[in-house]
């Protein structure tokens, strides 16, 4: 009887879930959360988050606050109301896990299932039993993915500049 006539928006077409928003009210929460996430991050702390999200350069110049990042975000379909996990994981590799919680928070307020919510950083643990936590153990470290140091490296090596010596030489 007094029904809103407007059709209801829905998740963008290939999303984890076929949820329908709500009503206007989640549409407000989530620019509300976009906003105090924005206005908790430093200057130095958006630069970084930038690059994580894959922002390009030329247009992560002519971003003016945070909040223009946040709603870049949400114009290239990396987050909306129901799927914010992209931006928990870049918030969590420039180790803002307080801000990880703000949207696990959101995500539980929501009812999203467990399964589509941003990881949980504080609990998950690595398979190889460290204190590392599952987030950190996915993003990319230098120290374990330095090939250098590979004995199969260090012949591919020997050998190349062998061969290129050897080019050198007979040329």
């Amino acid at each position: 009887p007094n029904q809103d006539p407007r059709p209801q928006p829905t998740a963008p077409v290939g999303h984890r879930t076929a949820r329908t928003l709500r009503n206007r009210d989640d549409i407000d929460q989530f620019q509300l959360l976009l906003e105090r996430l924005a206005a908790d991050i430093a200057p130095d702390e958006m630069a970084q988050l930038k690059r994580h999200c894959g922002v390009p350069a030329g247009r992560a110049e002519k971003m003016k606050d945070n909040g223009e990042l946040m709603q870049w975000l949400v114009r290239t379909n990396k987050i909306n109301p129901d799927n914010v996990s992209y931006l928990g994981i870049r918030l969590y590799c420039i180790k803002r896990r307080d801000l990880v919680n703000k949207l696990r928070r959101y995500e539980q307020d929501r009812g999203i299932p467990e399964e589509f919510r941003t990881s949980d950083v504080e609990s998950s643990t690595s398979s190889a039993g460290s204190d590392e936590t599952f987030l950190e153990s996915v993003v990319d470290h230098p120290q374990r993915n330095n090939t250098q140091s590979t004995p199969k490296y260090r012949i591919a090596l020997v050998f190349a500049l062998l061969s290129l010596f050897t080019l050198i030489l007979l040329w």
